[in-house]
């Protein structure tokens, strides 16, 4: 969840910066807001990874895969929507609007993690898991 928001809140000061400075930022303030969400970024990957795992046992590596994709149709879906809100009013709209969807995402991450514990799955027995009619 911090990796999100890490994102989220580099996302935010740039919306910021850029309406405040006029098109005129500083670049080393954009540099580093642009440094911390390669790092939030990129390390969300990882823990999710591990949590995928540990969720889908024998299917594990399906899970990761099919992560994989959704993350590919999410960035494919963000250059369309990045592209609409800059057809519509400009760069800073974008940052806007990545801020919305960055929000959607973290209240989406947070129920499933709450509903979906990963260790509920990861200490099921195989035994368990088998129904009898």
């Amino acid at each position: 969840m911090a990796t999100f928001g890490g994102v989220l809140l580099s996302t935010a000061g740039l919306v910021v910066t850029g309406y405040f400075a006029g098109g005129d930022a500083p670049p080393w303030l954009v540099a580093v807001f642009l440094a911390l969400w390669c790092v939030s970024a990129w390390g969300n990957n990882p823990p999710m990874n591990s949590r995928i795992l540990r969720m889908d046992g024998d299917a594990g590596t399906e899970a990761v895969a099919l992560n994989s994709r959704g993350q590919y149709v999410g960035v494919s879906l963000a250059g369309a929507f990045g592209g609409a809100a800059l057809a519509f009013s400009g760069g800073t709209t974008v940052l806007l609007a990545g801020a919305v969807i960055g929000l959607v995402t973290i209240a989406i991450m947070t129920f499933a993690v709450l509903h979906y514990p990963a260790t509920a799955a990861a200490s099921l027995d195989a035994s368990e898991m088998v129904t009898t009619s």
